[in-house]
């Protein structure tokens, strides 16, 4: 009996006012996408391992939930649905870009030692999908922005990198595929004695060895476009210079500079992303709520070209900010409670219905005593009763309620 009551590590309940939250914030987010021509889209929850094998790290395909079809096919649980949607596109005319967003769960095998995350988490995101150049960058960071400001938030932070920036560099320093991950991951993580000692181990030149080094300074407001100008030599580094110095550009005109840093040591989903990649966080909550980037090489690996940006948003731990603001959504009071005694049905059904038909929200109490149904209302904020005495009809006002023990 209490392996009943009980739900298996990483999942969790939604409680009727978490559930709420959670449905009115997802409702206000796809307002706004849908404002920017975006369509929804709904991917299978279980999908053929061959989608995620070619195209995630040892790391991801180790972390699915795995299981086994009837003809002996390998599925899992989708653990990404920005590869579903590259799937889905092969579908779609891309004579022009296709916008599409998605409210949907991911899945990931955890062990019990990682509290930082979730086995099951909801996701809310936004893929443009086609050649969109700048002009579509913009855009997402615009819907990200737009999409924390709809939600409540103000104390935020949109961080801008590029990984070739990072891939200009690297590309002429003869390290091993072996050694450039784990630089990416010092970087990343920005830790800079490690990458000092690490580089000292190396054969680098010390003018490749000074630039690995600046990496994981080069972070802030515009003061850092004119550091990162000076370690520009490379063709890829410095076309990823001029993208994000366009965008950060842009999305200053635009009013946005306030919630926008630049992070040029930012080499977040190295292998997955394309050059432009984002995360955005909010102040005081350590882990990145939104993340996303271009991903312009996964469409090809489905057999079509098309370029593509997107983000996701983790709904969970936008609701735990919202919460710890208290700026979340709760579920509204009922307008009416009452009960019946010895009433017509039908005229009962009428009356109550021609309330719920004017938008009131009324509940019936299964009771036979006036001072429960006012003690429920008290103890709910519910600020109007009735009761239905055969035709009679008998309300009680908010004075009422409230003089319940």
């Amino acid at each position: 009996m209490v392996r009943k009551l009980k739900i298996p590590y990483g999942f969790q309940d939604y409680l009727p006012n978490e559930c709420y939250a959670k449905r009115q914030l997802e409702n206000m987010l796809s307002e706004i996408y849908v404002g920017y021509g975006y369509k929804e889209v709904e991917t299978p929850t279980v999908e053929y391992y061959d989608v995620f094998h070619d195209v995630c790290d040892n790391d991801k395909l180790k972390k699915m939930f795995k299981l086994t079809d009837n003809d002996g096919s390998l599925l899992v649980l989708r653990p990404d649905i920005t590869l579903q949607i590259c799937r889905l596109a092969s579908k779609l005319d891309l004579t022009y870009p296709q916008r599409l967003y998605y409210v949907e769960n991911c899945f990931e095998y955890l062990d019990n030692n990682d509290t930082a995350r979730t086995r099951e988490f909801a996701q809310i995101g936004v893929e443009l999908i086609g050649d969109s150049g700048l002009d579509g960058e913009i855009e997402i960071v615009t819907l990200a922005i737009k999409s924390f400001l709809r939600a409540g938030l103000t104390d935020f932070k949109i961080e801008l990198g590029n990984n070739n920036f990072f891939k200009g560099i690297v590309s002429e320093c003869g390290l091993s595929e072996r050694e450039i991950s784990y630089l990416t991951s010092l970087i990343e993580r920005k830790d800079s004695l490690a990458l000092e000692s690490f580089l000292q181990s190396t054969n680098a030149s010390s003018d490749f060895y000074d630039k690995l080094l600046l990496l994981p300074t080069l972070f802030g407001g515009s003061e850092v476009f004119e550091k990162a100008e000076k370690i520009s030599e490379n063709k890829l580094t410095y076309s990823a210079y001029e993208n994000l110095k366009k965008l950060y550009n842009a999305l200053k005109e635009i009013g946005y500079e306030k919630y926008i840093c630049i992070d040029f040591g930012m080499l977040h989903g190295y292998d997955y992303y394309s050059g432009f990649v984002f995360k955005g966080y909010s102040k005081n909550f350590g882990l990145c709520i939104l993340d996303g980037g271009r991903y312009d090489g996964l469409c090809p690996s489905f057999g079509f070209q098309g370029k593509a940006v997107g983000f996701a948003i983790g709904v969970q731990r936008l609701l735990s900010v919202l919460n710890e603001k208290e700026l979340m959504h709760t579920a509204p009071y009922c307008d009416y409670a009452y009960y019946c005694e010895n009433a017509d049905i039908a005229k009962e059904i009428s009356f109550v219905e021609q309330l719920r038909k004017n938008g009131k929200k009324v509940i019936k109490l299964f009771c036979n005593d006036t001072e429960t149904l006012l003690g429920f209302c008290k103890r709910n904020n519910i600020s109007q009763a009735f009761v239905i005495r055969g035709d009679n009809i008998t309300k009680f006002e908010k004075e009422s309620i409230l003089c319940q023990k």
